[in-house]
C-alpha cells in the first residue's frame, strides 16, 4: 500500500497523470519450477492519458510477442528517486504504524 501510494504521488509529481493503482499477485511462476510461490506483486500505475490501455478499461498483460510493449520506457533514475522520497514520507504516516495493524506481538 505504501509503494502504491508513493508511485501515484511520485508519477504525478513527475508529470504522469496516474489516477489509479492496480495490484496483481503474480507469484504463480514459481510453480513452473516446482517451488512454492513467494510474495510477488506487481504494481501498475494507471494514467488518465494512457493510449494502449486507457483508464478505466481493465488491465491485461498481452504476450510479449504481440508488440504491445514496443515503445514502452522503464522508470528512470529521477522517477525512482521521487518514488523513494515518497515512500519515506508516506511510511511515516500514522495509518502505516505496524502497532496499529495488530501485527506486532
Amino acid at each position: 500500500m505504501i509503494v502504491g501510494e508513493a508511485l501515484q504521488i511520485a508519477m504525478n509529481n513527475r508529470g504522469i497523470p496516474v489516477v489509479k493503482i492496480n495490484y496483481q499477485d503474480m507469484g504463480n511462476w514459481a510453480y513452473k519450477e516446482g517451488e512454492n510461490p513467494i510474495l510477488h506483486v506487481h504494481i501498475f500505475g494507471r494514467a488518465s492519458n494512457a493510449v494502449k490501455q486507457p483508464w478505466p478499461e481493465s488491465m491485461y498483460l498481452p504476450d510479449r510477442k504481440t508488440g504491445f510493449y514496443d515503445g514502452f520506457e522503464p522508470l528512470n533514475e529521477e522517477d525512482n528517486k521521487e518514488i523513494l522520497n515518497q515512500i519515506l514520507i508516506i511510511s511515516g504516516k500514522d495509518k502505516y504504524k505496524l502497532e496499529d495493524w495488530g501485527l506486532m506481538a
